[in-house]
């Protein structure tokens, strides 16, 4: 008779009772939200007076494609040894980093990369003796409470405790250091941080007295290190809101709402120009006009290097496949990068006006910390 055996009838109901409560919980990709039609948005924001631009600071003003967080993620899986891909990392990006590393935790594929080399029973004997100091099974069971949304594949689903037990000490050691990789990434001197042609719009945007806000997916100290960033390049914006200072990630609207609340803008004066579909749902979600940018995004994932090499035949396929996607979230435009929604701006706001950029205007300082 196995340790397990005289726990087992009694066990196994509660865990899989705390598993199925956390399948209920409707994954990301089948989230519904509340839309409008594309065209009454426009309306609303035609009707309204003002014109105010949310962005964000990864893939919009800098870092083009999101590769520095893709470079930490991949540095992040080499220091725990773990198999990662880039498709694999891609797939999230646009939620905020903590719901992006629990996800990333949760693939099957990484999931069976967890320690699991001796029995679940022996683990679990592990768990409720040296981590909860408990002298049953059940008691560990009882005090475990499951976080955000947790999807256990079926195969693992009534150990879904054991692994989220697991899954956790890895995560908290993730995001713990996800900040600190990003900033030495930031020191090197091959990073490109600011996007051709964004410093003389947002210097055109000042001029025609647009407020612009930045949120961001990553926490306060990584905004404050943007903050910095920022300040080196003479770049003054209104707002900056991080996911520290809202309580859902995008795709819900709060981090666009809160921008436009500390911008004292009314929601359907606000334009969102995202390069995800988390980006534009949480637009859309909003009440805000959206613009999606594609060739920058990281739905193509590539820098300005890897861009330069492209054939015109597959940079066409890369704004066939972007496109498509920020359109199915609900984009009203999509640009090439967020350098370029003049156009839309001048369509919704004719009282803007952009001059050729000239040579008075700043250019912006070499990058970097």
């Amino acid at each position: 008779m196995s340790f397990f055996t005289p726990y087992a009838d009694r066990l196994l109901p509660i865990i899989e009772s705390i598993t199925l409560r956390a399948q209920r919980i409707v994954p990301f990709s089948a989230h519904k939200f509340h839309m409008q039609s594309p065209s009454s948005r426009v309306q609303a924001f035609k009707k309204a007076q003002g014109t105010t631009v949310i962005t964000d600071f990864a893939a919009m003003i800098g870092d083009c494609g999101c590769t520095m967080s893709e470079q930490v993620f991949e540095v992040q899986a080499r220091q725990h040894k773990l198999k990662v891909t880039k498709p694999q990392i891609k797939q999230f990006m646009g939620l905020d980093k903590k719901d992006h590393l629990m996800r990333l935790l949760e693939l099957p594929a990484v999931l069976q990369q967890l320690p699991t080399s001796t029995s679940i029973i022996e683990i679990l004997h592990r768990l409720y003796t040296e981590k909860y100091k408990k002298n049953s099974i059940i008691d560990v069971v009882s005090q475990v409470k499951l976080q955000d949304p947790i999807q256990f594949p079926k195969e693992h689903e009534k150990f879904g405790v054991l692994f989220n037990l697991l899954k956790t000490d890895l995560y908290d050691k993730l995001y713990g250091d996800f900040t600190t990789i990003f900033i030495e990434l930031l020191k090197k001197p091959e990073s490109t941080l600011f996007i051709e042609a964004v410093y003389p719009l947002l210097q055109e945007l000042r001029a025609n007295k647009v407020k612009v806000g930045l949120t961001s997916d990553d926490d306060g100290a990584m905004m404050r290190i943007v903050e910095q960033v920022l300040k080196r390049q003479d770049v003054e914006l209104d707002a900056l809101v991080s996911s520290s200072d809202v309580l859902k990630p995008r795709p819900h609207p709060d981090l666009y709402l809160e921008a436009a609340r500390r911008l004292k803008a009314r929601s359907e004066t606000c334009i969102v120009v995202g390069d995800t579909p988390a980006s534009i749902r949480a637009g859309v979600n909003a009440g805000m006009v959206t613009i999606g940018a594609w060739r920058t995004s990281n739905i193509v994932g590539l820098d300005a290097v890897e861009l330069a090499k492209l054939s015109p035949t597959e940079l066409d396929d890369y704004e066939k496949q972007a496109t498509l996607k920020l359109k199915e979230a609900g984009a009203d435009f999509v640009v090439p990068s967020f350098a370029e929604i003049k156009g839309p701006l001048l369509q919704l706001d004719d009282s803007l006006i952009f001059p050729e950029i000239g040579a008075s205007l700043k250019k912006p300082k070499p990058c970097g910390l």
